[in-house]
């Protein structure tokens, strides 16, 4: 169902800080392999029964998270300012996954990426690093930057980076349903299955998954006509096929920015024409098309931690940008000390 604006501007509570009232959301960072959970938390006026988040909890926390819909591994960053030296040491040490939860107000956690990290830049001087604990908590020093306060930066990646690895061996020798082969090849992936469109499957006759899983992957995709990604290590399947009813969002001028207008985007189609035969001597011919789509919009509205790539949204910002839009790309980008918090939509 396509939700109104009001499910879009998301609950707010009451801000306990005067920075922006309206940024009242909190973080959660698990850290697996250090055994490391942070987070912002709650407190309740029980007279009133007004809810804020207590912004000297958690850690002080900036992110950029960035997730799009293709079969690359996406890159995002998450900088931790004035760690103390124990759990800096956890975390260069020890940690083999991270998980970033967002959530507005008291509302549940949404996962918005889970990475592994690429490396590790601490950077600022091997001072001690508890001098300023709490510097960026205060609310006149808010988005300040001093040369007290050390940033340790995490540059992750999601998990396409070891899928692209996985290998499948299987041979159907009968008649298989492409719904099997399609399964056997998410198992191989190793990771659940999220959204999962409906489409047409066939028969095939003495079918061979032999190599990479991707490359078994995208002849189904090819042969089905459909398209697959794997974000927060879930498994999406979808088709161009534009649906009824959007994934219960709809951006308008009341709840997002002025839709900007992206570069012109190109696929390269190939095609092949002739197949090649080394015995007939037949050399192989193919045929490159290149076909325009249209171009892109970004639209920024408040942070959106569950929105993921590859779902589709309504719009509705009159002649400029109207009705059902595919969403191509994510972006979150905020802190969780009270300044800035909003998710960046791409759409085509």
């Amino acid at each position: 169902m396509v939700a109104d604006s009001e499910n879009i501007v998301l609950k707010t509570g009451i801000s306990k800080s005067p920075i922006n009232p309206d940024l009242n959301f909190r973080l959660r960072l698990d850290i697996a392999g250090a055994n490391i959970r942070i987070a912002d938390k709650i407190i309740t006026n029980e007279a009133t029964g007004q809810f804020y988040v207590d912004r000297e909890s958690g850690l002080d926390m900036d992110f950029d998270i960035v997730k799009v819909f293709n079969k690359q591994w996406n890159e995002s960053r998450i900088t931790i300012w004035n760690l103390s030296d124990s759990t800096y040491s956890e975390i260069a040490n020890k940690s083999t996954a991270f998980e970033l939860y967002g959530a507005w107000s008291n509302d549940e956690y949404a996962l918005m990426f889970r990475g592994y990290p690429k490396k590790f830049l601490k950077q600022g001087k091997t001072t001690i690093l508890t001098a300023n604990k709490g510097f960026l908590k205060q609310d006149a020093n808010a988005d300040r930057r001093g040369q007290n306060d050390i940033p340790t930066i995490l540059t992750l990646v999601d998990g396409k980076i070891s899928y692209e690895d996985a290998t499948i061996n299987k041979e159907y020798k009968n008649g298989v349903s492409t719904e099997v082969i399609l399964k056997d090849c998410i198992e191989s992936l190793g990771v659940p299955i999220g959204t999962m469109a409906e489409i047409e499957h066939i028969t095939k006759k003495n079918y061979t998954a032999r190599g990479k899983t991707v490359n078994v992957l995208n002849h189904l995709a090819s042969m089905l006509d459909f398209n697959w990604c794997v974000t927060n290590d879930v498994f999406y399947l979808f088709t161009d096929e534009v649906p009824a009813q959007p994934y219960g969002i709809l951006l308008n001028s009341g709840n997002s920015s002025t839709p900007e207008r992206q570069n012109d985007k190109f696929k390269v189609k190939t095609t092949t024409i002739q197949r090649a035969n080394k015995k007939k001597g037949i050399a192989g011919k193919k045929q490159v098309s290149v076909q325009k789509i249209d171009n892109g919009y970004m639209i920024r509205t408040k942070l959106l931690p569950f929105l993921n790539p590859g779902v589709f949204c309504g719009c509705d910002f009159g002649e400029l940008l109207q009705g059902t839009k595919f969403i191509y790309k994510v972006r979150h980008r905020g802190n969780n000390y009270g300044t800035v918090a909003t998710t960046e939509v791409y759409v085509a």
